[in-house]
């Protein structure tokens, strides 16, 4: 009888754990955002599940050639794990190269129970971190290997049909977790290349309706996103065009793409502008059309170009026309006159040439007109337009010059591409500059040694074979400026397509030299009236120092003439009324009257005394000036004034502490005009970067824009008495917060004595 073979009841055990293994990396790639954070978890729980002591995951770059480690995990605290894991990630495979690259290429798992005869990339490594078994499977999406899992363990581990099973389903999982993962990249990637793109892309449905656009867009046609969107693309097409929009829809609806046009569209303010665009059909999953993506370039300066080089097309046309003539008499009259059409096909091919050159000068025209209008100086102008009409025709130097009130003046000579100083004048009628102003057009000659106007300024001319002298005309035709070039390169002769460029390089040239000279006169102005404002400050410094020094000879002598005669008086009325018998008692009381009468008026002159110059402020400094002046106010207005000066003395001189009394002095007295204010807060403090005085009070403030807007005058001394002694004023308030007025003179300009 056979014997029956043991029950291995560990077998459903081990297979129920290495599904759960496929459960939980399930659950991973569920909750994970990314496949970085995912990668950790997925080996740790496949090496703890399936007996495994470290792993690594690896992935195919995005250039489809090298295998590169993303992540590794080995059990802890283990030094020959961890050193192995180090020099892992040092280590990138081409396909079919070592452990990881085997199954790449071979798209199938690989399990070595045995180490020890295995050569491999990293054995050494394996063998000093006791390894004795490894197992690697491929990461599949859509029959393609994405990436590789590999495992090492330091037990001998039997290969598994169990594990490979749940490898080859953990494989597929993991696989299309990365391909997503990739997906959301490029879609992100695509994304940001729509946002940042210099063109206008837009999406609408088959009906037209917008449906999104990108900022290039919002740029272009002048609407915001939120502005368009849902509204029909009609609006972007002039009314002549709007047909053509369903034409487009029903090309794209039939999936055909509309490639590369040239049309117009219509912008939020009504200007039309030229663009070139490209319509494409957008398809769901099935490869249904279900909208259209349109990409819309403004080409409007391209249409500039062409319009520039429009002579140049037109030359090109005409020895077209010219060539196929010929050909049409060459194929008539061949053996008769080979030889004569043969050079002439020559010379026009050559003339060919000449114009595609022409064609390569034009556009040099844009680059020449974007460095000028990168600079506001004439000299400067005039330097970047010599050299580089010099550099463009190819010729041997040349020379630019303005029209001065003295004639035509040059400054500079270029030659060969060195800058020669030179200064001349030309005088209207004079030489080729001369010519060229009384005549206003360009003036060409390939025989400079014979020629008449040359031969008036041989000086200037020695030497010259061939020249053009254009001049450059202003908004109102003038001619304000000339360019003068001579001698091309390979002493070949100018030709009319020499001045055409000239001529069409006029209207650039004239706008910027325009520009400079309006900016220098705007500067020269703006300088003038600084100029004029520091010597009107300067005037009021002195004004403002001669009414000070009048204040205080007229409150000296009120205080010592008119003080001491009233005192004298004063002294006069009482020996009288000691004098005047008490029987008399009229008298005596008139007596006491005047007396008191007097007594009033020296209290009123001590009073405009001091109003004008308080005695103190040249005696006792800037801060008892302020304490007294502030109790006075008090005391006349009944507004609280509570103050906090600083007590040291200060190395002010007179200008400045007189100054800062009188800023203080107005301030107190706007507050009774102005404030309606119950409390004023006063303040006089020496801080890091210099003196600093605030005056706050709890009125009814005002609004600073619509007192600025008024030019109030009182603000507007204060403000000056501040600058002409190098200070700063601020003012602060609002409608029903109070007014505040901060004071500041710079360390250097007030400092403790």
């Amino acid at each position: 009888m056979k014997s029956t073979p043991p029950f291995d009841v560990t077998a459903p055990t081990r297979a129920q754990q290495h599904e759960k293994v496929q459960f939980q990396i399930a659950e991973i790639l569920a909750e994970a955002t990314s496949w970085k954070q995912a990668a950790p978890l997925i080996l740790r729980a496949l090496c703890e599940g399936f007996g495994w002591d470290l792993g690594t995951l690896w992935q195919v770059d995005q250039a489809g050639q090298t295998l590169r480690p993303l992540a590794t995990w080995h059990r802890a605290a283990s030094a020959p794990l961890a050193a192995f894991a180090e020099t892992t990630r040092e280590y990138k495979f081409s396909r079919g190269e070592g452990i990881p690259g085997r199954v790449w290429a071979e798209g199938t798992p690989l399990w070595l129970e045995n180490l020890m005869p295995v050569v491999f990339p990293r054995a050494d490594e394996a063998a000093r971190a006791n390894f004795h078994s490894a197992f690697a499977f491929p990461l599949s999406a859509d029959g393609n290997v994405v990436g590789v899992l590999e495992a090492f363990a330091q037990q001998t581990q039997a290969q598994d049909q169990n594990v490979l099973e749940q490898a080859h389903l953990i494989g597929i999982q993991v696989g299309h977790f990365i391909l997503r993962q990739q997906n959301l990249r490029d879609v992100s990637r695509l994304a940001a290349i729509v946002h940042d793109s210099e063109d206008a892309i837009l999406s609408k449905d088959l009906d037209g309706i917008i449906l999104d656009w990108n900022p290039a867009a919002e740029r272009l046609y002048g609407y915001s996103r939120d502005e368009i969107v849902g509204q029909t693309a009609a609006l972007l097409y002039p009314p002549e065009l709007v047909e053509q929009q369903q034409a487009n829809l029903e090309q794209i609806a039939n999936g055909e793409s509309i490639r590369h046009y040239d049309t117009v569209r219509v912008r939020k303010d009504g200007t039309r502008v030229d663009v070139a665009v490209t319509i494409s059909p957008i398809r769901d999953e099935t490869g249904k059309v279900i909208g259209a993506s349109s990409i819309a370039r403004d080409v409007s300066q391209r249409h500039a170009l062409e319009r520039a080089q429009k002579f140049a097309a037109i030359e090109n046309a005409r020895l077209y026309q010219e060539m196929q003539t010929l050909n049409e008499e060459l194929e008539a009259r061949v053996g008769q006159r080979t030889y004569e059409l043969s050079e002439a096909y020559k010379d026009l091919s050559r003339e060919v040439v000449e114009r595609t050159r022409a064609e390569e000068t034009t556009r040099a025209l844009l680059s020449l007109s974007n460095k000028l209008n990168s600079t506001l100086d004439i000299e400067a102008s005039l330097d970047i337009l010599i050299q580089d009409v010099i550099q463009i025709m190819g010729v041997s130097s040349g020379l630019a010059g303005l029209r001065a009130a003295q004639g035509m003046r040059a400054q500079k000579y270029y030659t060969r591409g060195r800058c020669i100083p030179f200064e001349q004048v030309w005088q209207y009628g004079e030489g080729l500059p001369g010519w060229v102003w009384e005549h206003g057009a360009p003036y060409v000659t390939n025989n400079a040694p014979n020629d008449p106007v040359m031969l008036r300024d041989l000086r200037m001319n020695a030497g010259v074979q061939t020249a053009i002298c254009a001049p450059i005309f202003d908004s109102q035709n003038q001619v304000i400026c000339f360019l003068y070039v001579r001698d091309k390169i390979g002493a070949a002769p100018f030709t009319d397509a020499d001045v055409e460029f000239l001529m069409a390089l006029s209207p650039i040239a004239s706008i910027a030299l325009v520009n400079a000279e309006a900016y220098q006169k705007i500067s020269q102005a703006e300088s003038a009236v600084q100029d004029s404002y520091a010597q009107l400050r300067a005037l009021a410094a002195r004004l403002q120092t001669i009414r000070e020094e009048e204040r205080t000879d007229i409150a000296r002598e009120l205080h010592d003439e008119l003080g001491q005669a009233l005192t004298a008086l004063k002294m006069d009325v009482a020996v009288l009324k000691n004098g005047l018998p008490p029987r008399n008692k009229k008298l005596r009381e008139r007596a006491q009257n005047l007396s008191d009468q007097i007594d009033v008026t020296i209290k009123t002159v001590r009073r405009i005394s001091s109003q004008l110059r308080p005695g103190m402020l040249d005696d006792l400094g800037l801060g008892p000036s302020m304490e007294w002046y502030a109790q006075e106010f008090q005391t006349r207005t009944g507004i609280l004034v509570e103050t906090n000066i600083l007590e040291q003395d200060l190395a002010l001189d007179p200008a400045q502490a007189t100054a800062l009394y009188r800023i203080f002095q107005e301030t107190l007295t706007n507050v009774a005009r102005h404030a309606n204010a119950a409390r004023v807060q006063a303040k006089l403090e020496l801080q890091d970067e210099g003196l600093r005085m605030e005056i706050a009070d709890d009125g009814q403030g005002f609004d600073i824009e619509q007192v600025r807007g008024k030019r109030s005058l009182g603000l507007l001394g204060m403000r000056e008495r501040a600058e002409m002694i190098h200070g700063t004023l601020e003012v602060q308030s609002q409608v029903g917060g109070g007014t505040t007025i901060i004071m500041r003179l710079p360390l250097g300009v007030a400092e403790s004595s």
